[in-house]
């Protein structure tokens, strides 16, 4: 299935690109998956962003972003400022209760050892 999202819902979405945050939202909008969770609220943004630290902390930074002195890339830890700025942002990415998410999680990774 592919992965729809929408936006529209998000706090000044029209700006994203004019603030230069494009790339986060679109590493976002696939770490929906990496977490199963579909959206981004008010009420669930803290949870949304302890998954994601999780991640990548078992598996490195899932961003990057090119230093404008060196040219040079550099990793980028998602923040849960990053995650709070696009509450309101939903996908048709089903929702998993922690313990199932935890098991598929240190299941996949298990796999890459």
């Amino acid at each position: 299935m592919a992965l729809s999202w929408n936006i529209t819902d998000v706090k000044d979405w029209k700006k994203i690109d004019e603030e230069g945050i494009r790339g986060v939202l679109d590493t976002l909008l696939y770490m929906t998956m990496i977490v199963g969770m579909g959206e981004i609220t008010e009420k669930n943004y803290k949870q949304f962003f302890a998954r994601l630290d999780f991640a990548q902390k078992v598996s490195g930074p899932f961003m990057w972003a090119v230093n404008q002195k060196s040219k040079k890339p550099k990793n980028v830890l998602f923040t849960e400022e990053h995650i709070k700025r696009f509450i309101g942002l939903s996908t048709n990415v089903t929702y998993e209760t922690p313990s199932a998410w935890v098991k598929r999680f240190l299941r996949q990774e298990s796999a890459h050892f």
